[in-house]
């Protein structure tokens, strides 16, 4: 989390500057001057010398490999590498824009991808929390829905169900195994999420869902119900509703392609450049960064 704050809040810095970060010491000594946070400077100049002498094999080590591995993909290396941002993750925030991201494990390798994801869901998180600098009655609400979010939660997104709400960043989490999450993040969930949609379950998850639908569903109505059929708990206002079931409604219309390959093609116009041009702005980077 540190690494990834750090980079965040240091111009011209790209996601290859994570290795030499690590293990640079005169490079990390330049960045952590520009460092306003005060928790997570006192991190780099006490806490990080420390685990370096102590434990570089255990900790560091593996932490640089992952960098390593994780920027040798050409699609995250040409797409991630480049010193700027086409746009701006806290006017997406306060403008309420719509962003639309896919993170396919299939084509980036499902560690990559697990990886990419929380960087930007920490990066969405950033943002949202940079409003301190707005009253708490001008801070637009954002939507975040992150489908198969299991797969990015690190235990530092417990601190994002906990802190979020204030910082009026809304979160729509869909799972298909709470057993994967780490414990702290699955007792995160239960205590700050308001509104429950279960479908059915493995005998395991509906076991962690029970307590939250008591007394009147029990561990064997979660587990065995149709595809289509889910229970709900949710409140209004703060005021909790009686639990009830539904079923999902028959899909009554096919989503036309033509308006995604627009937006696609927009996107791309807007925010992109051709692959050997970002390579050969990184190649420039490099030689100064």
């Amino acid at each position: 989390m540190h690494l990834v704050v750090t980079l965040l809040g240091t111009k011209f810095t790209t996601i290859l500057s994570m290795k030499r970060l690590l293990v640079d010491e005169a490079y990390r000594a330049s960045i952590v001057s520009q460092v306003e946070d005060l928790h997570v400077k006192a991190f780099w100049n006490g806490t990080f010398p420390e685990i370096v002498r102590e434990s570089y094999e255990q900790v560091v080590a593996p932490i640089v490999q992952m960098v390593e591995d994780f920027t040798a993909h050409d699609m995250i290396y040409h797409t991630l590498g480049q010193p700027f941002n086409a746009f701006d993750f806290r006017e997406i925030v306060d403008e309420q824009k719509i962003l639309l991201m896919k993170i396919p494990g299939r084509d980036l390798g499902e560690a990559n991808a697990s990886v990419l994801g929380g960087m930007l869901v920490s990066r969405i998180f950033q943002a949202a929390m940079s409003r301190i600098d707005v009253s708490i009655v001008g801070r637009k609400d954002f939507y975040l829905y992150i489908d198969e979010f299991d797969q990015f939660a690190t235990t530092s997104f417990a601190e994002i169900l906990s802190e979020s709400r204030k910082y009026g960043l809304n979160l729509t989490l869909a799972t298909q195994t709470l057993g994967a999450l780490p414990e702290s993040v699955r007792y995160s969930l239960f205590t700050n999420v308001v509104n429950v949609f279960a479908f059915a379950t493995s005998t395991e998850d509906s076991s962690l869902l029970e307590p939250e639908f008591q007394p009147n569903v029990k561990q064997e109505d979660l587990s065995s119900q149709a595809p289509e059929e889910f229970y709900v708990k949710t409140s209004v206002y703060g005021i909790s509703q009686p639990i009830f079931s539904a079923r999902l409604s028959p899909k009554t219309s096919e989503v036309k392609a033509d308006g995604a390959k627009a937006a696609l093609a927009h996107s791309r116009e807007k925010y992109c450049v051709p692959r050997a041009k970002a390579g050969e702005i990184i190649k420039q980077w490099g030689a100064v960064g």
